[in-house]
């Protein structure tokens, strides 16, 4: 997988452009300009309301002594989702909206769930002890 980072930051951001231009050539450029700015603006939002919200019910959850782990997957698929609707683009943009929609963040919390099971089985999760 390490190998694929340096492709995917390159591929990334040519990819990012390409979608802009299309969308340029597609609706004209002062309104592909209007809709990034919509798009950072609403997500900005997103992470202020939705990311708080989220944070508040996680502690609640804690305080009663619950684990929160829906609960905080869900507050970082937000956060996430916010960050790639800020990213100029509209790839980030596809990609944050799945992020943000309750019924394909589920998707991704199940698999995030299986990953994060699965590394801790592997051995390779390591808790650090307090001295």
């Amino acid at each position: 997988m390490r190998k694929f980072w340096p492709i995917l930051l390159l591929l990334v951001p040519v990819l990012e452009i390409w979608s802009i231009a299309q969308m340029s050539n597609w609706i004209g450029g002062w309104m592909t300009l209007w809709l990034l700015i919509a798009f950072a603006v609403l997500g900005i939002y997103l992470i202020k309301t939705n990311g708080t919200r989220a944070w508040k019910r996680m502690q609640e959850q804690v305080s009663v002594g619950r684990p929160p782990g829906h609960t905080l997957l869900n507050g970082i698929f937000i956060v996430i989702g916010g960050v790639l609707l800020i990213i100029p683009g509209f790839f980030s943009d596809i990609i944050a909206l799945l992020f943000l929609l309750p019924f394909t963040r589920v998707i991704f919390k199940g698999v995030m769930l299986l990953w994060i099971e699965r590394w801790m089985r592997s051995g390779k999760f390591v808790m650090m002890r307090r001295r």
